[in-house]
């Protein structure tokens, strides 16, 4: 076109080229379409004649007895009505429209057909043997991946990334988000804004001056900033300006309750806090420590809140202030030099007991487990097209590996709302690629599915049929995509969360084999289920793409090495093949911290549990989960020692200590027994009650043999037991739901070591008929 330009200066002749040109053009189109339409006319031809031909074989050789009469001519006389002779016109019709019913079905079975899953590309993962023993006991496994690199395996894959703020102000600057034009943040109520890379990183820079200019001092020591709030764009850019100026990002939520929220405040010497709600920061000024100097807000505070605050001590600043300041005083550096081994994030976590410990989490260890995620997943690794859903809380680990692991590819993050009832909403609205799945949103997503397919029998009834088909293809390692029963029931399921998704990840909690069966059946897309504590990033086993058992996590990422340390436990296990003894999973690896957090002259025993150390003698992290490696190298969790349990939402449920706060408080319980079950989020109270207290205070007409029975009583003590957890602070999780009465004492552990300590077989089988009726009645 260009040379056509240059060579014909007149525009009238270059018109009538130029129109020349493209008539030869579209007859050159033409006679290829003509060729084309020609040639797809005689295959077209050839295919029907093919099929003519093998039905006719068909007919004579097989069908056609040695009478020689036509068995389908014979069955459709026979059976076949009148009515329907007469409505289509004669039997031979009838027998030609059975031959194309019967072509018909074997077209839509082979277009419908089960296609196996795409395996990874390096293709040296076998199912039958995922991980690599290195002990003779087969008591300690690696990844497959580590083995075959033979040991060298970098801890970081992503050579121009050292430390986090380079995830966005150098390699998100770079041609992998086309030099920051690239779409890096949304949230669901305005997806037609979006926050390019260089917005981002131009916010974050503002943000990290305008601190600094209003008179944040940075120091070689490590200093803590808090964040407090809901999962947002927000947070995330306010948390890269602390990793600019060098800062540790200390996550603050009331999910321990307030008591241990002040001390997450005490406890890390905050010099300065964001905080996203009106509330909350209501409460930060009542509760504020001396060393605590600035608050910044995500909205303009009123009069009244700015005296409260300088009264406390405290200098309050809106954001957006901030962020004008910082904008008008760019920091050309940063204030002082990072590096890997240096201090990132600190995370308060109870999962060895109701005690806190503050986990210290470097940038090398963060880099480490992305990279062990990415070598793990391999091509179905986060791309520049993934678009990532945020909800979790900020609390857990995984949700900042992802994010981040997002933003390193040059993908998408969206935020939800903040309002767990409009979770869904937000999915199908955002068309998220990757999906992080908790067990509470399975358990609402599967709930939904439920209450939609109970309006008629016959729905039911396919829906049932088609779940079972997809499991014995998955069984067979197939992943049928376009099965008519995806066409026509489960394509309805997937429109709810946005009929875009291509991975999704499993964690956060226990979660039901037939809640994961259900996942993998519906979305046609990689399910794959991981396990990792705050230790290690949240991120240690995942499974293999394409492995569609349910039964393990998976073998350890490439970074970590997961060894089983036998010790007695009170569990009842089914024994497996080729399986090692349950005991005490320990982790190993680049991405497992090493110090918790330990300030001298600060530690209060009755919080926080400062006698432990990450790392053992023998370079392990002891976790509280008890589990099993299988024979395949991949890792089976059986729970946790003791009545420590994780519930479904992912949070930790203390028995002990929360029926020590109901005994000792509550004056109509005797002593109580609280029984969880996991995957219904249900809490069960068995209690004695205190029959005397019944009598005086309440006027109830009971005795020890009518009270087990007695509706008013068991109301009254469920309504009493729900404002001595409302008293004490306690969250929604560990009240109970429902009350099972008893007039027996409850059996307790005779051993001079457990005395106050309930037996837990005995009471589990003494109520088991009750505890097993209450599951049906809550979960129908």
């Amino acid at each position: 076109f260009s040379r056509a330009v240059r060579r014909y200066r007149h525009p009238k002749k270059f018109t009538i080229k130029f129109l020349y040109f493209q008539q030869n053009r579209i007859l050159l189109l033409m006679a290829v379409y003509t060729d084309f339409y020609d040639w797809m006319t005689k295959w077209m031809e050839y295919i029907i004649d093919y099929f003519e031909y093998g039905l006719n074989y068909i007919e004579e050789n097989i069908i056609r007895i040695s009478e020689g009469t036509n068995v389908i001519y014979r069955l459709l006389e026979d059976n076949i009505s009148e009515d329907i002779i007469r409505y289509v016109g004669t039997t031979e019709m009838a027998v030609v429209l059975f031959k194309l019913g019967i072509l018909s079905g074997v077209m839509v079975f082979y277009v419908t057909r089960a296609k196996p899953i795409k395996r990874q590309e390096h293709a040296i993962v076998y199912h039958h043997s995922q991980g690599v023993f290195v002990d003779e006991e087969k008591e300690t496994v690696e990844s497959y991946l580590f083995h075959y690199k033979k040991g060298k395996y970098e801890e970081n894959i992503f050579p121009n990334v050292e430390v986090l703020p380079e995830i966005l102000f150098k390699r998100g600057q770079s041609s992998v988000t086309k030099f920051g034009s690239n779409k890096a943040l949304g949230d669901s109520p305005n997806f037609h804004k979006w926050t390019t890379y260089k917005q981002f990183k131009d916010r974050s820079l503002h943000i990290a001056s305008g601190l600094v200019s209003i008179g944040l001092e940075i120091g070689e020591q490590p200093t803590f900033f808090g964040i407090l709030g809901k999962n947002s764009i927000e947070y995330l850019i306010f948390e890269f300006a602390i990793f600019y100026l060098g800062l540790i990002s200390v996550s603050i939520h009331d999910h321990f309750g307030i008591p241990k929220l002040r001390h997450m405040i005490r406890r890390t010497f905050l010099i300065g806090i964001f905080v996203l709600s009106h509330q909350k920061a209501s409460f930060i000024i009542r509760s504020a420590p001396k060393t605590l100097k600035l608050l910044i807000v995500n909205f303009e505070p009123d009069y009244s809140m700015k005296k409260k605050a300088k009264s406390a001590g405290l200098k309050i600043f809106s954001l957006s202030y901030v962020e004008e300041v910082g904008r008008h005083n760019v920091l050309t550096h940063a204030p002082r030099k990072i590096q890997g081994k240096d201090f990132a994030l600190c995370v308060f976590t109870a999962s060895h007991g109701h005690k806190l410990r503050g986990v210290l989490l470097t940038h090398r260890n963060i880099l480490a487990a992305i990279s062990g995620v990415a070598t793990h997943l391999h091509a179905y690794f986060f791309h520049v097209f993934d678009r990532y859903f945020a909800y979790v809380p900020r609390k857990h680990c995984y949700e900042l590996v992802f994010q981040l692991a997002t933003l390193l590819t040059g993908g998408q993050v969206v935020f939800y709302r903040g309002d767990n009832s409009n979770i869904l909403d937000d999915m199908k609205a955002s068309n998220a690629t990757i999906l992080v799945f908790v067990p509470r949103l399975l358990t609402r997503l599967c709930s939904h599915v439920e209450r939609s397919i109970s309006r008629g029998s016959f729905l039911q009834m396919l829906y049932q049929f088609g779940i079972q088909s997809k499991i014995r293809k998955l069984e067979r390692g197939a992943l049928p995509l376009d099965s008519i029963f995806d066409r026509l029931l489960f394509s309805r399921i997937r429109l709810l969360l946005g009929n875009q998704i291509r991975l999704a990840i499993v964690t956060g909690g226990p979660v039901h084999s037939k809640m994961v069966t259900f996942l993998r059946s519906v979305l046609n897309c990689v399910v794959v289920n991981a396990y990792g504590v705050t230790e290690s990033c949240g991120v240690a086993c995942m499974t293999i793409p394409g492995d569609h058992s349910h039964d393990n996590v998976g073998p350890p990422i490439p970074c970590v090495r997961v060894h089983i340390e036998q010790t007695e436990c009170d569990f009842d296990w089914e024994d497996i093949p080729d399986a090692t003894k349950p005991g005490l999973i320990w982790l190993k690896g680049r991405n497992i911290s090493r110090q918790y957090l330990v300030i001298k002259g600060l530690a209060n025993s009755a919080l926080e549990d400062v006698t432990v150390h990450v790392i053992n003698e023998q370079g392990y992290h002891v976790t509280n989960d008890i589990g099993r490696l299988l024979g395949n190298g991949t890792l089976q969790i059986l729970g946790h020692p003791g009545r420590l349990k994780r519930t479904g939402h992912g949070h930790w449920f203390d028995a002990e200590r929360l029926e020590k706060i109901y005994q000792h408080s509550c004056k109509v319980v005797h002593d109580i027994y609280l029984h969880l079950e996991v995957h219904d989020h249900l809490v069960i109270a068995i209690v004695n009650p205190n029959i005397t207290i019944l009598k005086l205070n309440y006027k109830v007409k009971v005795d020890h043999v009518t009270v087990e029975e007695d509706e008013e009583c068991r109301g009254i003590v469920l309504s009493e037991l729900k404002k001595v957890a409302n008293t004490h602070g306690l969250k929604s999780f560990e009240q109970p739901n429902v009350v099972i009465l008893t007039s027996h004492p409850l059996p307790n552990i005779h051993h001079h070591f457990h005395r106050h300590k309930k037996d837990k077989d005995k009471i589990e089988q003494m109520f088991a008929d009750q505890i097993n009726a209450l599951c049906h009645t809550f979960h129908n």
